[in-house]
């Protein structure tokens, strides 16, 4: 084009904006030009631009799918008078789309069309639109209403709610939604799939009358979610229908129901399903996984054909073509693909050499940053270190040999391979939570003894385990350095063996059968729920060495006397829960034998967000302790007695023992309580140790009432933020949400200077020649306000931060990652965003770790 022929298309352009008073909109769009779009006919198949305001040229009639998909500098779309249809996802991922105005030429909007617009506050639909695909508005968090032209024949609109002109069909359900309750119309018949996605302030629903199936995703990711009525019209719930309702408690479903999903309640760990006796739903319930780590594999491991279902389309095929290095799958919600750096064998079953591995591994590095995807992983790491999920659901993994210098097998990390046996190397010391969980071929394994360390549910439901569980000739597997891993008895009285160092995670849990326990003088450590769920167990004898008791050791046992040997160092979190337990009134005492009380301790499990039950009282329901008397008020701090860890209760010491039948007596030391919360319900008079009884001999008012040193936490369900750094702003302040949440938490971002070599070096793993030129790095740490215990990843929910954007650090090209569990290097999602008129950075934080901004 001439130069005049430019300029006279420039004056044509100004006439026609002037004489159609087109808005500012345009105006600003002028930054796209033509080759932005990429059409095919009729129908926009591709933008290419980076604009913030666009407008679509006249001469599309469709919007063809994905065409502005993850575009996320998009603020502003003007869709002209001429469009007919918008695609599947056309505007998916679209954050920062904050308007939308849908001409009355359009007639189809398909599935997922503005799904994840998390900005999008305003739509107005057109009169013609007569086709309305599923989880249009999926996630589009700050969408609270539409308006829906009042000459639509095809749908109505009402508080918040998208039906069928005669309301015989919920098409969906705007995010946004205020309300707590919803009451579906009886003239309901059908829900679509998605209707309720993401509606975060939904706590109760009841289903219409006439409906007949709770669709796929219906209500999945209600996370507020905590009660549902199903009417005796349901005969069947479908593929995820409730996934991730992680407030989900205990509902009645109705014996018309005659089908129910595998997955359907996905992801809800409070859930309890009540039936008739002999309904399918009463057989499903009691099919169900409810373990805690089916729970943790589903929040921490995303196979990678769920992350399309939410829109509810057709997943797209992406079988393996066997040219693939190693196995693909998704972590912290981003596709990475996990290299073995160490061998010239691929062990997917794929013979590469080392510089076709090489290769593929530096070509594996994901576009700027701002994109899907996520940087180059590798399976093993420092040559010491097999890295949590590295292979993943690989059932064409049958056979692998681990490097000589190999000293630590990461979570999940063969969990759902194929493999058939496993000879863990001498040099190994610890085999992660759920290394082999479900790795149904496995039915031989060879552990060292240098192994010291076997995290819970480690080889669960594999053939090796399974068969010792059943072994009654030989019942006490003991593999490593003295570890009892598995327990095939079925005896009432258990002996543990002399030798065995470590009763490991749930080797006794739910032996109902069992009464009474012998612990030998090697052990040393009784593992997470090693006997929870022992009902009838009363008796504990032995164990006079023990140092350390984990998280819910005993807990749901009604040992008759707690008793805490001197030896004891550390006791974890619920260790002893008495709460749900029969036991005699006056019972509930423990007696420490050392002239010192043990340290708290806690677990991996107790980080995990999801297991916020999991967080209380080391002596859950234990309201008398009795101790040395040489123990003082400002000895409990920090205890298995200090208040701010969850006990309450008497501390008291022996006055005189009970002997020949003569009742022995109780001094109280002091009270650890709030003086006002004390009364005769919660503290007894009498109680009863070693099956004898004892009185409290002084009164309650002349001793020293011990509270918390604490300041007490107001509020529920909040994430207040404590910023320390140099190099962030004040103003405006951080802020952190988190849906889904009962209790409160602290989010603590301060510099990390230190670590700027760290987060530099795994780059340069991650990325080919890759080079950081300014960087700033902190640490996230975030903290349970009630027990202080810190929280290592949220799993399926995202904590959204805002933070003013770090000085020293570009806005253009930038770039936001975090270190794994193994110190590599994570993609993290972000948006720039405009807050009081300074530019901050919006991410989404699912671990909490080592955070790199750069450039």
């Amino acid at each position: 084009m001439n130069k005049k022929c430019k300029i006279l298309f420039g004056v044509l352009l100004l006439v026609a904006i002037a004489a159609l008073r087109l808005p500012l909109l345009q105006v600003e769009a002028e930054s796209s030009s033509a080759s932005d779009f990429q059409m095919k006919g009729d129908t926009l198949v591709n933008y290419t631009g980076t604009a913030s305001a666009v407008s679509i040229p006249v001469s599309v009639k469709h919007i063809g799918k994905e065409a502005f998909s993850g575009h996320t500098e998009l603020k502003k779309i003007e869709i002209p008078g001429y469009v007919e249809s918008i695609d599947y996802n056309a505007f998916s991922g679209c954050s920062s789309l904050e308007n939308v105005v849908i001409p009355d030429t359009v007639t189809k909007i398909g599935n997922g069309a503005f799904s994840g617009c998390s900005s999008l506050k305003s739509v107005t639909i057109g009169k013609k639109l007569d086709t309305l695909g599923n989880g249009v508005f999926v996630n589009c968090t700050a969408l609270s209403e539409i308006k829906l032209s009042k000459n639509n024949t095809e749908f109505a609109y009402d508080s918040g709610v998208i039906y069928s002109k005669d309301k015989t069909v919920v098409y969906a359900m705007i995010p946004g939604y205020a309300q707590e309750t919803y009451k579906m119309p009886s003239t309901v018949k059908e829900i679509k799939n998605n209707a309720f996605w993401g509606c975060m302030n939904l706590k109760k629903v009841e289903i219409g009358s006439n409906v007949k199936k709770i669709p796929d995703y219906a209500f999945a990711n209600c996370q507020n979610l905590e009660k549902i009525l199903f009417p005796y019209s349901v005969t069947a719930i479908g593929i995820k229908a409730f996934s991730d309702c992680i407030n989900l408690g205990g509902i009645e479903i109705p014996v018309s129901v005659s089908s129910i999903h595998e997955t359907a309640f996905d992801g809800c760990p409070k859930l309890v399903i009540t039936a008739e006796e002999g309904s399918y739903a009463a057989e499903y319930e009691a099919k169900r996984d409810k373990s805690q780590v089916a729970q943790s594999e589903y929040q921490e491991v995303t196979k990678t054909s769920d992350e399309r279902g939410q829109d509810g389309a057709d997943s797209s095929d992406n079988s393996d073509t066997g040219t693939t290095l190693g196995q693909s799958t998704i972590v912290g919600g981003n596709a990475v693909v996990f290299i073995d750096n160490s061998r010239s064998k691929v062990l997917s079953g794929n013979v590469q050499t080392e510089d076709e591995q090489s290769s593929a591994a530096s070509s594996e590095v994901m576009g700027d940053g701002q994109t899907s995807g996520g940087y180059s992983k590798y399976t093993i790491v420092n040559g010491k270190k097999i890295a949590a999920q590295a292979y993943y659901g690989n059932t064409a993994l049958t056979e692998y040999e681990m490097p000589g210098t190999i000293e630590e097998i990461g979570d999940f990390s063969f969990a759902r391979t194929g493999l058939t046996y496993v000879t863990i190397p001498e040099g190994v010391t610890t085999i992660g939570y759920g290394a082999f969980y479900h790795a149904d071929n496995l039915a031989s394994v060879s552990i060292p003894d240098t192994v010291t360390t076997i995290e819970p549910s480690a080889f669960d439901k594999t053939k090796w385990m399974e068969d010792c569980l059943v072994n009654r000739r030989d019942p006490f597997t003991v593999v490593g350095d003295g570890i009892l891993i598995a327990y095939g008895g079925v005896g009432d009285k258990v002996e543990v063996p002399e030798g065995v160092k470590q009763i490991g995670a749930e080797v006794f849990k739910g032996h109902t059968e069992i009464t009474a326990v012998t612990l030998p003088d090697t052990c040393t450590i009784v593992g997470e729920d090693a006997f929870a769920g022992c009902s009838n167990l009363t008796v504990i004898s032995g164990g006079d060495n023990l140092k350390e008791i984990k998280d819910r050791a005993f807990s749901g046992c009604p040992i008759s006397t707690i008793k805490i040997p001197a030896s004891v160092e550390k006791i974890g979190l619920k260790a002893y829960d008495i709460t749900d337990t029969i036991k005699e009134d006056g019972s509930e005492v423990a007696v420490f034998l050392g002239k010192s009380i043990p340290g708290v301790s806690y677990e991996k499990t107790a980080t995990r967000l999801i297991n916020e039950e999991d967080r209380d009282s080391v002596l859950k329901g234990v309201n008398v302790a009795i101790v040395n008397d040489s123990v003082t008020p400002e000895a409990v701090r920090g205890t298995a007695l200090d208040y701010d860890g969850g006990f309450r209760g008497l501390v008291c010491s022996v006055e005189k023992a009970a002997e020949d039948g003569t009742q022995g007596r109780l001094r109280i030391k002091f009270i650890v309580m709030r003086q006002e919360d004390v009364n005769d319900n919660t503290i007894p008079s009498e109680v009863t140790v070693y099956g004898k009884r004892y009185k409290i001999s002084n009164p309650r008012e002349a001793v020293e009432y011990v509270s918390g040193s604490k300041a007490e936490v107001s509020g529920q369900g909040t994430v207040s933020v404590e910023v320390n750094s140099a190099t962030l702003s004040g103003t405006p302040a951080a802020t952190a949400q988190l849906s889904g949440i009962n209790a409160n938490y602290v989010l603590n971002i301060s510099d990390n200077a230190g670590a700027g070599s760290t987060i530099s070096a795994a780059y340069k793993k991650a990325v080919s020649g890759g080079k950081i030129v300014s960087l700033q790095v902190y640490d996230l740490a975030l903290y349970d306000a009630e027990t202080l215990i810190p929280i290592s990843k949220t799993g399926k929910q995202q904590m959204t931060v805002t933070i003013p954007k770090p000085m020293g650090v570009a806005q253009d090209a930038l770039q936001v990652a975090c270190l794994d569990e193994d110190g590599q290097l994570e993609k993290v999602d972000f948006r720039l965003v405009t807050i009081n008129g300074a530019t901050c950075v919006q991410f989404s934080a699912q671990r909490f770790t080592v955070y790199g901004f750069f450039n």
